[in-house]
């Protein structure tokens, strides 16, 4: 088994016994992609081990490749070599004891990192689950073709049929000529080749849509929340959740087009610390008898907001790329979504975040954009990523993956194998 400059290099050298192996091994392609570690460090590390294996005269060669995963993850920092073991066999323990197809969770005696990063990295490592069910979404949904409503309500229902769970949209109200900012997501620093692109209101497209389906939950991608008074938008939000039948899921982030908030009057400098308030304005006039907030920016006593939100609440969806966005869903949101790329060390931040602040890092939901190789759904999976949102408008970076009803009703096989694992 030498190790070459390519996913090859990773084979573990002979077949999996567990499945857990080879959601390990996909895995590690995946770290590896990310860049988490380079192919210099894992042929390194992988020649050691290989080193150490044909000293000894034995030929586990899953062993000596599993040995390299842990020591790349030791070295980072992100755990100890005695944290590796103890979290092993705890997860080993949990692992035996999990039904297929549901998640592995330690018990909080088992926890024995002292950090949720800690054992995210182990379990990024090991690879450890049983499979977890993949939901699928669409993303870009009222943007390029889909502003005409003909042809989003086609797409929709066709959507609803294969069986995707939801539908993103995005959001900017305005978008200046020539805006100077940079777009965090394109080398270029623009969102498209022109600024004059048609994107409708997002939630006026989904209470549009809401009427028009039945199932499928219908989702903000994000919604630029500090662009917003979150007493009205907490109002139309719960208006839309009660009518749709609870099917809104509200994905908020703070906005990087300097020149928007100022058209719109509301300041670029606060739009983080106004982020996390007017998420706690919502939760209060969705779950409280009577609603009360005390703030920076916003202060009421017995506001009543009604109808609340079915449910009493509305899952709010943090969105972003960064560090920041991470740690913003791991205080107060009920999912995180990366963007674009899938980065372990963030989700791992979330988590850490998450736990930090007394939750359980299960409860944010993780959300991620579709691979560009169908066959790493399962290593995403491993991950802990429950959903997959695939696009149906081109973005700088990202074509459109389905672009008519009939290219969304070829992926229900697909979505069927992935809710029956």
């Amino acid at each position: 088994m030498t190790p070459t400059g390519s996913d090859a290099s990773l084979e573990p050298g002979r077949p999996f016994d567990e499945p857990w192996q080879a959601e390990a091994f996909a895995l590690a392609v995946q770290l590896h992609r990310q860049g988490v570690f380079s192919w210099n460090e894992w042929s390194e590390t992988l020649g050691t081990e290989i080193a150490k294996l044909e000293a000894a005269g034995d030929e586990d060669y899953f062993r000596c490749w599993l040995n390299a995963v842990e020591t790349l993850v030791a070295r980072k920092g992100l755990a100890s070599r005695d944290e590796l073991a103890g979290i092993a066999a705890a997860w080993a323990d949990a692992y035996r004891d999990t039904p297929h197809g549901e998640p592995v969770r330690l018990r909080p005696e088992a926890r024995l990192a002292p950090t949720a990063g800690a054992q995210a990295a182990v379990s990024i490592a090991l690879g450890l689950t049983t499979g977890r069910r993949v939901k699928f979404g669409l993303r870009y949904c009222n943007v390029g073709r889909f502003v005409d409503p003909a042809n989003a309500v086609e797409l929709l229902q066709a959507a609803e049929e294969a069986g995707f769970e939801s539908a993103w949209t995005v959001e900017h109200t305005v978008v200046p000529l020539g805006y100077a900012s940079q777009y965090p997501y394109s080398p270029t620093g623009r969102m498209g080749p022109r600024d004059d692109m048609p994107i409708p209101d997002p939630l006026i497209w989904m209470a549009y849509m809401a009427a028009a389906t039945s199932r499928i939950r219908l989702a903000t991608g994000i919604l630029i929340l500090p662009q917003h008074n979150p007493v009205i938008t907490a109002k139309q939000v719960a208006s839309l959740d009660g009518m749709s039948g609870g099917r809104i899921i509200l994905g908020i982030g703070v906005g990087w087009l300097k020149e928007e908030f100022d058209t719109i009057g509301a300041p670029f400098a606060e739009r983080g610390a106004r982020t996390d308030e007017y998420i706690g304005v919502m939760r209060a006039l969705w779950s409280m008898e009577k609603p009360s907030f005390h703030g920076e920016f916003f202060n009421f006593e017995n506001a009543y907001c009604l109808p609340q939100p079915p449910a009493g609440r509305v899952p709010i969806v943090v969105g972003g790329h960064s560090k920041a966005a991470a740690r913003r869903a791991g205080r107060l949101g009920d999912g995180f979504f990366p963007a674009r790329e899938t980065r372990a060390d963030l989700i791992a931040v979330a988590r850490e975040t998450a736990e930090a602040h007394g939750r359980d890092p299960d409860d944010v939901e993780i959300t991620a954009s579709v691979p560009a190789d169908l066959a790493e759904l399962d290593a995403l999976a491993a991950l802990g990523v429950a959903r997959v949102l695939i696009p149906v408008s081109p973005f700088p970076g990202m074509g459109a993956t389905v672009g008519t009803p009939e290219e969304a009703l070829a992926w229900k096989s697909r979505i069927e194998r992935h809710a029956d694992a």
